[in-house]
Formats: C-alpha cells, structure tokens, sequence
C-alpha cells in the first residue's frame, strides 16, 4: 500500500475484483492444493498452497482480458485492510499497536487471507509482506521476549505504524462494505481446502 493515506479502491472496482475472485474459486479450474510442509494453525487443518491458487486466478484474469498485475495490488489491499476491519478498524489498531495493548488474535480468515496476497510483476508471482498479525505480536511489548532495542521489534512495528497509517478512509470505508463477501469468499476457499484432508483422491 501507499505510504501516504490516498484513495485507491471505488465500490464499483472492488465489487467487481471480488466477483472475479468469487467466480474463479467456484469455477472448475480453481487451484486449491495444500502446501508442503505446513503446520495447522489458527482453525485452519492445513495450509494453502497460495501461489498455486494464484497462479490460477493470474489465468483466469488472462482469460477475462483483465491486467493480473493491477489486479493483484488492488487485491492486496482489500484483503489488508479486510484484516483491518475484521479487528476493529485501522484506528482501533494503531491506537492498540501505540499504547501497547494487545490486538485480536488471528483467526483462520486473517491467515487465509495472508496466504492470498501476492503482486504480479515481470510474469511472476511475488510473495507480499504480510504478515499483519504476527507482525502485531511481534511489535507489542512482551515481557523477556523482546528488548526496546532488538532490531527485528523496531523495524516490525515500524512498518506496521506506517501500514495502519497509509489506510484512507475511504479506501476502508469500501473494504467494509464488502466485508461479508470477503469473509464468505475465504470461507469457501478453507472449506475446498478441508475437503482435501478429507477425500484422498482429490
């Protein structure tokens, strides 16, 4: 996201970016597969392989004469600050990370949801800095377990305090509206995803 706290989303490009999304996680060519090597957490049985669903939308967007590379930024964004929302807002999260408090945990939305953000530059996938929870727990003060000057602690809630503050208004104000349909569409992801530890053939 911007550093500076502009607009970038419109209701009308969201809601259509979310209806893509939608379409293609309830499309047959949809590429859900667990990712190797991962460990359960936060509700989820096991982990999406992202890029591989990814990789697939990228396609899909092909298909439908959309640019992947916009397309993905703006994703990215939503799905940020979707997080956001889904603890309370931006400003009740910089107000949490500034005075110390501890921020809702991360639930299987949140990871999922971090599992999906990739930029598309140069036809490849790129991997985003997303780590928006963890990154919240690594910043707020923990008694033995982080010192004022560990270099990871400042850098980490640093680059959090500058996120929650390039969030705009409006740009959250979208996302919100859209909240349910974010969460319904991740759901429907982890639901594919849990049906694969069920069902060995797939």
């Amino acid at each position: 996201m911007s550093e500076s706290a502009t607009s970038r989303l419109t209701a009308q490009k969201a809601s259509a970016l979310l209806e893509s999304l939608s379409s293609y996680v309830n499309s047959k060519n949809v590429v859900v597969q667990i990712q190797k090597g991962s460990q359960a957490e936060a509700g989820l049985p096991v982990h999406l392989d992202g890029k591989a669903f990814m990789g697939g939308f990228v396609e899909y967007l092909k298909s439908r004469q959309d640019d992947p590379s916009t397309s993905l930024d703006d994703l990215m964004c939503i799905l940020e600050i979707s997080s956001y929302v889904r603890a309370g807002g931006s400003k009740q999260c910089l107000y949490r990370l500034e005075t110390g408090c501890s921020i809702s945990p991360t639930d299987f939305y949140d990871r999922l949801s971090e599992q999906l953000r990739f930029s598309y530059k140069g036809g490849e996938l790129i991997p985003a800095d997303v780590a928006i929870y963890s990154s919240v727990s690594a910043a707020l003060p923990n008694s033995g377990s982080k010192q004022a000057g560990d270099s990871a602690y400042t850098s980490t809630s640093f680059s959090l305090l500058q996120k929650l503050k390039a969030v705009s208004e409006a740009d959250e104000e979208v996302v919100q509206q859209l909240q349910n349909k974010i969460d319904g569409m991740l759901l429907s992801i982890a639901q594919k995803l849990e049906s694969l530890t069920q069902d060995p053939f797939q």
